[in-house]
């Protein structure tokens, strides 16, 4: 599903701004998992939840990289990227994990929801400060990146 929304949500990030389609995107994300934590009972309602996280994960992706390139000094892009990846991949290993000893102890999946309702408004409040940021350095007309000598 991911493939085929790609084409056409790349081209809505592209048209009304990859910053303004990430926020978007986390904030569906916060809604679909507050829905889904508590109307998720049967197979029919799963479908319905996954159909539309992987619409809105379909959305963030398509405008991660983008975002990358407006925030980041093109300078030091490839240095930022493979920390960023780095980090990603450390702390997905540890959630992972974590995530999972949590559902064991809980004897509940549905809780998987609020798991990602509360790591994605705390990335959400992140991104606030993001956005506020690159809006005082010019957004989208003149951002120019911080560059320290």
């Amino acid at each position: 599903m991911g493939l085929v929304l790609s084409l056409p949500l790349g081209w809505l990030s592209d048209k009304f701004h990859p910053m303004r389609v990430f926020g978007i995107s986390l904030v569906l994300v916060i809604a679909v998992n507050c829905f889904s934590f508590f109307f998720v009972h049967d197979a029919a309602s799963f479908r319905v939840t996954w159909i539309l996280l992987a619409v809105v994960y379909t959305m963030q992706g398509v405008s991660t990289i983008p975002v990358f390139v407006t925030i980041l000094p093109p300078s030091l892009y490839g240095q930022f990227s493979s920390a960023n990846a780095l980090f990603r991949a450390v702390f997905m290993a540890i959630c992972g994990y974590g995530g999972g000893k949590l559902f064991d102890w809980l004897g509940d999946y549905q809780y998987i929801y609020a798991w990602d309702f509360i790591f994605t408004a705390i990335s959400f409040l992140c991104f606030i400060g993001l956005y506020h940021a690159w809006r005082r350095r010019g957004g989208p007309a003149h951002y120019t990146a911080p560059i320290r000598n």
